[in-house]
């Protein structure tokens, strides 16, 4: 009786003493000992709760271990289990929780509460990281309890959880009886999705390849996963080095993508890349070699196949899905930078000097620099939208790399271009004095192609500053434009590189010193004109046989205030280089040679205008 007043009391540590006194008492047999052991039972676990109850989670836990330990057979025990384990989830316990629930799981496997144990044993297995073990846990739950309505869930979680250790074939088959068992599930899809997921992960790309094939013909309702299924299947038949099958299904998926409104364009995206990255491998195998022929042929197909490339990487810049679009972006200059590579070391006919001369200026001046000037204004595009997304990837990094040394390598052609006319061939039949001004209009030429290599490597610098990029392409720049101009790149503006790069090619010497050039280069943008166009117009006197009208002598004569400032000029330069002590120089000597030439010029002039004007009388 005291026991029975105890528990309406609530006082259940008090019951339990009295009913356990009556328990040792052997006294009770039968239905009256089961009757007491139940009550007994009832008192811990109602203890347990008011522990509970109390957030005492740790004496709650222990008080409903106690009891199951004591008492296994009690109705109650399977949920006494359930409830320690939520207790120590309070706590944070999950070893204590995995334990108990595991416990109740193998125990009472009949129990409403043995399923949701493992699933919550497997989330607590997921918390400490062991992902093999959860797994285990899920797909004991999957088995045992394929009529739950976590069933499917748990065969999702446990792909998910095998694939984090790299077990793709245990998460495939999760995934696989997920979608025979449960096709209606909303996780199906997902789950045959991340079969092939499996396959990618592990590099089994015929696996892929059928299993994303498979997705499109099954799930069709979510056009989403629809279209990424799709693109996947031909990213996987790329990887399978089959390009034109991947092609056709690439192209397919884009097409689709394109058709429905909302769809998420990463996958199409990517897809897009990649259908330019199957031209991008045909395009980079061809190069210009002789026979002739086929050289033209080549050059034909190459800028062909360079219009679709840019074709299909421009589409997929307009997703402006990074980093794809900045993938492609950079692909198309490259495709450009790699035009201009084959131009420049396309195979060389043999050739007189004369012709090499014309076509190496060519080469340089007009068909190789268009290329790497467009290549470079892509890398930069690149940069700048990079800057303004605030993206930062391996193309981005990429371009920064590229603009430097697209820019660094139109310099060298500017500076070759200038050795080729000091190392230009010398006309036939040309006098002493007509072959000394022949080489200075070609040095006048030279300069100004260093000129423009001089602004060219200073664009590397300005880059470095709005960009915050420093590499070797900058080191270099910098240590041509110290050649260059030694009086304006040394000091500080030199050591904005930590280390310059050794020089790798050579340049032929020249006929002046580099300090004579400078200085020459100086005072001719002081006078703000440059000579090497007029230079190069007399570069040979002009035959007045040859004049047919009397206007067109006029208009000539004309310029003969041009030819006496130019006169004037020269006496200052001259003049500047007696002042520096080197007046008997190779460069004086032109000047003189050329001053005379012009003064000889002018006279030839005056009298061929006095006879015909006489002749027009």
């Amino acid at each position: 009786m005291m026991a029975l007043t105890f528990t309406k009391e609530k006082n259940f540590v008090d019951s339990e003493q009295w009913y356990k006194k009556l328990l040792k008492s052997g006294r009770l047999q039968g239905d009256n000992l089961k009757k007491v052991q139940k009550l007994t039972a009832a008192s811990i676990y109602e203890h347990a709760a008011q522990l509970r109850e109390k957030q005492q989670f740790m004496e709650a836990a222990a008080e409903y271990e106690r009891m199951v330990k004591e008492f296994p057979e009690y109705e109650h025990a399977a949920e006494a289990l359930a409830a320690a384990g939520y207790c120590y989830e309070q706590l944070k316990q999950w070893g204590y929780a995995i334990r108990v629930y595991e416990k109740l799981a193998n125990e009472y496997p009949k129990s409403k509460w043995a399923e949701q144990a493992l699933f919550l044993a497997s989330s607590c297995h997921e918390k400490l990281g062991n992902w093999e073990l959860a797994a285990e846990d899920y797909w004991q739950l999957a088995t045992m309890y394929p009529k739950s309505k976590n069933a499917a869930a748990a065969l999702y979680n446990a792909g998910r959880d095998y694939e984090k250790v790299k077990a793709f074939d245990k998460a495939a088959e999760c995934y696989r009886q997920l979608g025979q068992r449960y096709p209606e599930s909303e996780l199906a899809p997902d789950a045959f999705l991340g079969i092939a997921e499996a396959y990618e992960a592990n590099k089994q790309w015929e696996k892929a390849a059928e299993t994303f094939k498979q997705f499109t013909h099954l799930f069709t309702r979510d056009k989403n996963l629809w279209v990424e299924a799709m693109c996947r299947e031909g990213l996987a038949l790329y990887e399978l080095g089959k390009k034109e099958e991947a092609k056709i299904k690439l192209e397919e998926a884009v097409l689709n993508a394109k058709r429905y409104k909302d769809i998420n364009l990463d996958y199409p995206a990517k897809a897009q890349f990649y259908l330019g990255e199957i031209v991008w491998g045909r395009y980079k195998e061809i190069t210009f070699e002789l026979p002739l022929k086929k050289m033209k042929k080549d050059i034909k197909r190459k800028a062909e196949i360079l219009k679709e490339l840019i074709r299909y990487y421009a589409d997929c810049v307009r997703t402006g899905i990074a980093p794809w679009a900045n993938a492609a972006t950079h692909r198309i200059g490259e495709a450009l930078e790699n035009y201009a590579d084959c131009l420049y070391n396309q195979e060389r006919q043999k050739l007189t000097k004369e012709q090499e001369f014309a076509f190496e200026i060519t080469l340089r001046m007009k068909s190789v620099p268009q290329f790497l000037y467009k290549a470079s204004n892509y890398y930069k595009s690149n940069l700048d939208l990079a800057r303004k997304s605030k993206i930062t990837n391996e193309w981005t990094q990429k371009s920064g790399e590229k603009l430097f040394e697209t820019t660094y390598r139109i310099g060298k052609l500017y500076e070759e271009i200038a050795e080729l006319f000091r190392n230009a061939p010398i006309p036939e039949g040309l006098s002493e004095e007509e072959q000394q001004e022949y080489r200075f209009a070609l040095e006048e030429k030279a300069f100004g192609f260093e000129d423009n290599a001089v602004q060219v490597y200073e664009k590397n610098l300005e880059y470095a500053k709005q960009y915050q990029i420093k590499n070797k392409w900058l080191k270099m720049s910098l240590q041509r434009l110290a050649a260059i101009l030694p009086d304006r790149y040394t000091g500080k503006e030199i050591e904005f590189a930590e280390e310059v790069v050794p020089e790798t090619t050579t340049v032929t010497k020249a006929r002046i010193t580099a300090a004579q050039r400078d200085s020459l280069r100086k005072l001719a943008k002081e006078r703000g004109k440059g000579r090497a166009d007029t230079l190069v117009s007399a570069l040979v006197k002009k035959d007045t046989t040859k004049i047919v009208s009397i206007e067109e002598l006029l208009s000539e004569v004309q310029e003969k205030k041009m030819i006496e400032d130019k006169i004037a000029d020269w006496k200052k330069i001259e003049q500047y280089y007696r002042s520096k002590a080197i007046s008997e120089s190779l460069i004086v000597t032109q000047f003189r040679d050329s001053l005379a030439n012009y003064s000889k010029q002018i006279e030839q002039t005056k009298v061929e205008i006095e006879r015909l004007n006489k002749l027009k009388d």
